[in-house]
């Protein structure tokens, strides 16, 4: 093992050897990243889902209009439809900083 820094690391083989030994004692840390790497949407991807679902469901319209989430334009759309309800929360709202929700265009 070596310690570059403040985290040691576990060489490849070390790391295989060990987990064969111990794998029912070792814990999994994993950031978000890591599950987005892996193909589980973000809370930011699913805010944009539902979004687009609301915006699909009540102005009906076929979803393919407002496929490509990752098109600012329709970014803006989605948002300026959300806002113009007047039934959600605005996104920069304080009584929504204690729960994560974030969703910016």
């Amino acid at each position: 093992m070596t310690i570059d820094s403040i985290y040691p690391t576990v060489a490849t083989d070390d790391f295989a050897r060990r987990f064969s030994q111990r794998g029912g004692n070792l814990m999994w840390l994993l950031g978000a990243g890591a599950s987005a790497a892996a193909g589980i949407p973000t809370a930011w991807d699913m805010i944009w889902e539902f979004k687009q679902q609301l915006y699909v469901s009540q102005r009906r319209v076929s979803p393919k209009q407002v496929a490509d989430l990752a098109n600012s334009a329709i970014r803006r759309e989605l948002q300026s439809f959300i806002d113009g309800t007047g039934s959600l929360p605005d996104p920069d709202s304080p009584a929504l900083q204690g729960i994560g929700y974030s969703a910016p265009i």
